[in-house]
């Protein structure tokens, strides 16, 4: 298998190393501007190049788009006209109007397209598919509220790097907590259903002193009126925090995404806890494994194109009602 992976910066060296770890015949070309330096995982690929255009004379079976987001949708596409599937990192572009090429491109080979995944890794954790499987099952009743937080602190992220200079906080690149932070936003989406309207307020100062949004609070209505809120933020001193809790019409289900310990309480029953423990590479591990079936065919993606497309439109919806400051439809 000959896979190409577009850019090294870390994402991109955590794609290479997995990709190695699942099988370590995998030819990995990496595509590199030039304009950064040496990493370690240089060492373990096969074959460096400069462009995508080089990269698919080689005849790569996928690409991994890991370059910032501005550039994720011309990347893709290079590949989609040539018929090679893709996994697009998060979020699937820098704004939703170039999202949308994707979908509107004639040129592109429709059956790469639907081989094709976007990184919301989460969806790949045992846990999610616990609380997916509960969710469906009906067993809770109907949804009626929700909410999904994700805090941090950006500074912490990547010791010994600028994180001013990091991708996570600049506008030219695609950073921001409503793209960075945007993993809630897509498995919020998976689990109850789609986006009809959102409302959204983001930070108008800045404690890390970083230009883009550091915190903003949203309330998502889904078709059938069940309300989220969902919180993002990564400038906060405190302890990680990554949590869902939902409430239903015969009980609540909580999943601590740290912990990856999930709670179930359903009317009439003993209290379930699940404990999924996990990795960071486990995921990723997984989301590989998923692309590699969908490359040929034996199993669809788990997060599509259309998914990561449909999470653009809310945070496309979310950013236009942080200026309106009201209520905006996706």
């Amino acid at each position: 298998m000959r896979i190409a992976v577009v850019g090294l910066g870390s994402i991109g060296r955590s794609h290479v190393r997995v990709l190695r770890q699942y099988d370590p015949d995998t030819e990995i070309i990496a595509v590199r501007s030039g304009r950064g330096g040496p990493v370690p995982e240089d060492d373990i690929v096969n074959l460096h190049v400069k462009s995508v255009a080089e990269a698919l004379k080689w005849g790569p079976a996928g690409g991994i788009i890991a370059s910032p987001a501005p550039y994720h949708i011309d990347q893709s596409l290079e590949f989609l006209r040539a018929g090679v599937p893709v996994l697009i990192e998060k979020p699937l572009a820098a704004d939703y109007e170039d999202a949308k090429r994707l979908m509107h491109e004639e040129a592109i080979d429709p059956v790469a397209l639907s081989r094709s995944a976007v990184g919301y890794v989460l969806r790949h954790q045992p846990a999610f598919d616990f609380v997916q499987e509960t969710v469906e099952r009906g067993r809770l009743g109907t949804l009626r509220t929700a909410r999904a937080e994700s805090r941090s602190y950006l500074p912490a992220w990547r010791p010994g790097q600028d994180y001013k200079q990091s991708v996570s906080a600049r506008q030219d690149l695609g950073g921001g907590v409503f793209r960075e932070l945007s993993h809630e936003i897509n498995y919020v989406l998976e689990l109850f259903g789609r986006c009809h309207a959102v409302t959204a307020w983001r930070n108008q100062g800045s404690e890390i002193d970083i230009s883009v949004e550091e915190h903003v609070e949203m309330m998502v209505q889904h078709v059938g009126d069940a309300v989220t809120t969902i919180s993002l933020d990564f400038a906060t001193k405190a302890p990680l925090r990554r949590k869902l809790c939902a409430t239903f019409s015969k009980g609540a289900l909580t999943w601590n995404l740290v912990t990856n310990v999930v709670g179930v309480e359903v009317d009439g029953e003993e209290p379930v806890h699940r404990e999924f423990p996990s990795e960071r590479d486990d995921m990723f591990l997984a989301q590989l494994e998923n692309f590699v079936d969908a490359l040929s065919g034996q199993s669809p993606p788990k997060c599509t194109v259309e998914d990561g497309l449909k999470t653009m439109a809310v945070i496309d919806a979310a950013e236009r009602s942080c200026v309106s400051r009201a209520w905006e439809t996706v």
